[in-house]
């Protein structure tokens, strides 16, 4: 029997389709270095995101369910410096993190993380409720 092919998930399409429906402006700003590399804006921006009634841009960092730690590890860690800038520009940080449909569910569950800057000047991520998309 052959094996199924892995495929990837269509988490910039639906992170699109999800801005598009709220009506936000969103541009991608990560590009491809060769075919299967790419590279973010400041290291960990996949998109950028203007909300009307928001003050500041989103920038967006998009996963799966499953890397979503991974990736604010990457804010946090490396990234930070660029991070830290960012918000205090007035902007915020957030982590999309989609979860594959299992066989009850055909919709897709959109977790978000909220990345601040804390009190004492440190990076936190707080957690917002499953969304379904």
């Amino acid at each position: 029997m052959a094996k199924k092919k892995k495929t990837r998930a269509p988490v910039n399409q639906m992170t699109l389709d999800k801005c598009r429906k709220n009506n936000w402006l969103i541009g991608r700003t990560e590009y491809k270095i060769r075919w299967n590399i790419t590279k973010d804006l400041f290291g960990f921006i996949d998109f950028v995101v203007i909300r009307p009634s928001t003050a500041g841009v989103l920038a967006l960092q998009v996963t799966t369910f499953g890397n979503r730690l991974d990736r604010l590890r990457k804010i946090m860690g490396p990234s930070s410096e660029e991070a830290m800038a960012w918000l205090k520009a007035g902007n915020q940080i957030e982590v999309w993190g989609w979860k594959r449909p299992n066989t009850k569910h055909r919709h897709w569950l959109l977790k978000r993380d909220c990345v601040i800057i804390t009190v004492d000047g440190k990076l936190r991520s707080l957690s917002v409720p499953l969304d379904i998309n």
